[in-house]
């Protein structure tokens, strides 16, 4: 459903039906990781400004916050009426 290039060109992440985002070594051509806990499809992913950050929107009415590095959820934004379709950092 999506794909986002970090700022600065070290990561990439794709999001998909299948629940699921995932992190790349663009270089390499490389998996380096794989983001679960959406129940449902995974529509948008956005890197924060500094990379530190992931965002993923889904389905399930949610919005996680992932650390890029270690793959850890962070938050999880709950109270959506419906699906999130997109997100943004500021």
């Amino acid at each position: 459903n999506c794909v986002a290039l970090a700022p600065g060109a070290r990561m990439v992440a794709t999001c998909a039906n299948d629940r699921l985002a995932k992190l790349w070594d663009p270089f390499a051509l490389e998996d380096r990781g794989v983001l679960t806990g959406h129940r449902r499809g995974v529509w948008r992913c956005a890197f924060s400004p500094t990379e530190r950050w992931l965002a993923t929107c889904a389905s399930d009415r949610t919005v996680r916050v992932w650390a890029a590095r270690t793959r850890q959820c962070l938050a999880t934004l709950e109270g959506h009426e419906d699906s999130v379709l997109s997100l943004c950092f500021l």
